[in-house]
């Protein structure tokens, strides 16, 4: 449906207008009687076309064209008059006009002519609106992968993200919800505002319990305000938006493996903001950084398994006993401090450890004397670790245990 605001003073006018716009598919009429009335009814409800007579007491056409401009440059405004002098219509489309609309003839062709215009106007406003639109996404969407390619923690992507959302998204206010990961309660981890709105002013509306940040915690889905106006807000709140020119908000849900970690909620000065298009490019911009935080996730696990493998390879290295990590070629991958001391004094270790040499290589000799006895993996006999001491008297206190890694088989050798 496009809805118009119908200005004139003349009740007439008014009715017949209502009268034939009303008629047609698509089209809702509201009318005032002048333009202080207009302005009125443009701060409490949206209006997608205004169509306003010239000479009216008060405010004229042109006065409340360059009034409305100045409120919401893109509102889409069609001069609809009996007076045709030239400068009118010079005014009216410096000022921004859609159309600039003689009244007389025939009422019915004329109001065909003046929804057509309505039509036209609703359509490249809409159209303008969306190639905007998806111009600050895209930037955002760059902005951000860009970040998330740069960004190693969360919290310092997070504030990023929303700096961002101010700058190239062109929003008033973006802020990030997170769910605690073990009291499972919601806090604030960043928001940023625009220069012109105070931090304190912000508040109210980054809120965990602030629509539609809210729904978005419960539902586990996106949810848009498409206009604060009209949306049925808790009374005090929708006014509160309003009065600071928040027309939409919008909050989008940040996951990690499926299950839902925050919220980005968004608010705009701009009803309508998100088409179905633009929804989309959103729910890219916050699956880029649900991504991003899985891959932060998995790299603190890494470190995790990391650290506790650093742990024990320090207890590795400050045994007392020799332990020598040996490939099927007799490459010694690694040997701990106690081997490495070992192999620097004696040239004639054992005789299962014979040779140990500065290229780290074992003799074939010495490794059939480590590994014959040792089960092959193809036959599913028992792999556990076995203590050649038991197989053979030539190597006593040699203990050898076989394992695979990344599908190659390899020997951990112990020497007490």
């Amino acid at each position: 449906m496009i809805s118009i605001l119908l200005v004139d003073d003349e009740p007439v006018l008014l009715d017949l207008g209502s009268f034939y716009l009303t008629q047609r598919e698509h089209f809702t009429v509201d009318t005032a009687s002048n333009g202080k009335e207009a302005l009125e009814r443009l701060e409490k409800h949206p209006y997608q076309i205004v169509v306003s007579d010239y000479d009216m007491p008060y405010m004229n056409g042109i006065e409340l064209l360059r009034e409305v401009k100045k409120r919401s440059p893109n509102q889409p405004f069609i001069i609809f008059t009996g007076k045709g002098r030239e400068e009118v219509v010079i005014d009216a489309l410096n000022l921004g006009a859609d159309f600039y609309l003689q009244k007389g003839g025939e009422p019915k062709a004329q109001y065909t002519e003046l929804a057509h215009k309505c039509r036209r106007a609703t359509e490249r406003r809409q159209a303008q609106d969306q190639i905007r639109h998806l111009a600050r996404l895209y930037s955002l969407l760059s902005r951000v992968n860009k970040a998330v390619y740069q960004i190693r923690t969360r919290d310092d992507l997070i504030r990023e993200v929303c700096q961002i959302a101010i700058e190239q998204g062109g929003f008033k206010v973006a802020s990030v919800c997170m769910l605690h990961p073990v009291t499972n309660l919601t806090e604030i981890a960043a928001y940023a505002t625009s220069p012109e709105i105070p931090k304190k002013t912000a508040e109210p509306f980054i809120s965990p319990e602030s629509v539609p940040t809210l729904h978005t915690l419960k539902e586990g889905r996106f949810h848009v305000c498409s206009d604060n106006r009209r949306y049925p807000h808790e009374e005090q709140y929708g006014r509160a938006l309003c009065a600071v020119g928040f027309l939409t908000s919008a909050s989008f849900p940040l996951r990690v493996s499926d299950g839902l970690i925050g919220v980005l909620t968004l608010h705009s000065d701009e009803a309508d903001f998100f088409s179905e298009e633009e929804v989309l490019l959103m729910m890219e911009i916050t699956e880029s950084l649900s991504l991003a935080f899985e891959l932060m996730v998995q790299e603190r696990e890494k470190e995790k398994v990391v650290d506790r493998l650093n742990m024990m390879l320090s207890a590795i290295e400050s045994d007392n006993d020799a332990f020598f990590l040996i490939d099927t070629q007799g490459t010694i991958q690694y040997a701990n401090l106690a081997a490495q001391r070992i192999a620097s004094k004696s040239k004639n270790i054992h005789a299962g450890l014979q040779n140990i040499t500065d290229t780290g290589l074992l003799t074939t000799g010495e490794i059939h004397q480590l590994v014959a006895n040792i089960p092959n993996s193809d036959t599913g006999t028992e792999k556990s670790g076995i203590n050649l001491s038991e197989k053979t008297d030539k190597v006593p206190g040699l203990s050898v245990r076989p394992f695979d890694h990344d599908g190659s088989r390899f020997y951990l050798v112990h020497l007490k």
